[in-house]
């Protein structure tokens, strides 16, 4: 699936494994996928999930999609909402819903920046640091 304006990944559920987005179109009436040869759609992709790139890169220079898991700095805040507590960082999701990227953190909707850092995805995990 190739555009000048957005990008995708593709994981196989079926097959447990990313496939080249390249041979994949979305159907225009149905947002569904279905697999291409040439030009022409040959049969839907029931077991592909698409993930968009949010447009962001990551603060080590890696390109930041929704399925993603990252780390993310969040500044803790008293109760008062205003005084801030201590700075940590939290491990979180990329998640998308029409319009908009966020970071799903205990049921909050953050902001996807910079200065978040991919550790892994919702399918292959959490990659170990060495």
């Amino acid at each position: 699936m190739k555009n000048s304006r957005f990008k995708f990944r593709a994981w196989n559920k079926k097959k447990k494994k990313w496939e080249n987005p390249e041979g994949i179109t979305l159907d225009i009436k149905t947002g569904m996928p279905w697999w291409t040869e040439f030009g022409e759609m040959m049969e839907e992709a029931k077991d592909v999930i698409l993930m968009q790139c949010t447009g962001i890169i990551d603060r080590n220079g890696k390109e930041i999609y929704e399925g993603d898991i990252v780390k993310v700095p969040i500044e803790l805040k008293e109760e008062d909402g205003v005084s801030p507590v201590e700075l940590i960082e939290a491990i979180a999701q990329v998640a998308y819903e029409p319009g908009s990227f966020y970071i799903d953190f205990r049921s909050r909707q953050l902001p996807v920046n910079s200065s978040c850092e991919v550790i892994g995805n919702i399918y292959d995990g959490i990659k170990e640091e060495r």
